[in-house]
């Protein structure tokens, strides 16, 4: 007589079976992504000790242990590019030749196995800022990168990117200057959007300070700003000012700073319109504290005849 399983010991078998399966591809049907690479990763065993945050990233072993997460930061070296299999299509030396992706890493690597791929969709913003291929000064670079933790080439990596930062280690310490400078006096110890906003005057004979910011959007009218994002930015028809905030992906009118760009340099090198690239750059600008456009702002711009003074010093700076 044969044996006969019972159907919930087979249900049983069916579910722990599923819990040690390897990650799942993703359903995009790119061929230079997924050439019949079937790996079953497993990711370091780690302790996660931060929160994935805009001043708390994951780091790249951390977001490979984690393995799927919404909208979380992630922050890590740009290394190189991957074409077909991470195992044996990984490239780490110029010249690149993938603008589809990037790989991240925590340290200069020597393996694809602490990697982590990141999505640069065709044509978007994210591709003109980080695709080695147009910008291969960016390899080995910081970046922090915003977006969902899921699989892709087989592998954790980062999609769905909403935002790419670059990295500023005085971040945490944002009066950090020189020690002997009045705080705004200088290039190296400016005013924040948040002390930028409370020192606003009312007149030509407002007080000139330094203040440095990331750029979020534009003014578009009176007491209006337009946030921009990666959908957005397309729209923005304005080269005549940008906007500031203190922290990346800020949504609130009443935390922003208008930056008023005059014809010149500072215009050209800053404006959004031809420069979309710039969205999420950090910019430090001296000027006078004084409404624009009905909002705090900052106006008279140095930067206009030419970026350096005299003796070489920046006028105005875009990291």
């Amino acid at each position: 007589m044969k044996a006969r399983f019972p159907i919930s010991l087979l249900i049983l078998l069916f579910l722990f079976v599923s819990c040690l399966s390897p990650l799942i591809p993703d359903d995009e049907k790119d061929e230079e992504q997924h050439a019949g690479d079937t790996l079953v990763f497993v990711p370091d065993t780690i302790t996660i000790i931060h929160t994935g945050t805009a001043r708390d990233e994951y780091t790249v072993a951390e977001a490979q242990a984690i393995g799927y997460a919404e909208n979380v930061w992630v922050k890590g070296y740009v290394v190189g590019t991957v074409k077909g299999s991470m195992k044996s299509g990984c490239q780490f030396d110029p010249p690149f030749s993938v603008e589809s992706n990037v790989l991240l890493a925590d340290t200069f690597p020597t393996d694809w196995w602490h990697c982590m791929p990141v999505e640069l969709p065709s044509g978007s913003m994210y591709q003109y800022a980080l695709s080695l291929v147009e910008n291969p000064d960016v390899c080995h670079e910081i970046r922090r990168i915003r977006g969902t933790i899921s699989t892709y080439f087989y592998v954790p990596g980062i999609r769905a990117v909403t935002i790419v930062a670059a990295y500023h280690p005085d971040e945490d310490d944002p009066q950090g200057g020189t020690g002997d400078s009045i705080h705004g006096e200088c290039l190296a110890d400016p005013l924040s959007v948040a002390e930028g906003i409370a020192a606003q005057g009312t007149d030509e004979y407002s007080e000139r300070k330094w203040v440095r910011g990331y750029i979020v959007g534009v003014s578009t009218g009176k007491g209006k700003v337009m946030f921009a994002d990666s959908l957005s930015i397309s729209t923005i028809t304005t080269v005549e000012n940008v906007v500031l905030a203190d922290s990346i992906g800020e949504n609130e009118t009443g935390k922003t700073l208008v930056v008023q760009l005059p014809k010149g340099c500072i215009r050209s090198d800053v404006n959004m319109v031809e420069h979309p690239e710039n969205l999420f750059r950090r910019l430090t600008v001296n000027g006078s504290l004084r409404p624009y456009n009905n909002l705090p702002a900052v106006r008279d711009v140095l930067g206009v005849s030419n970026s350096n003074d005299a003796f070489g010093n920046p006028l105005y700076q875009l990291e």
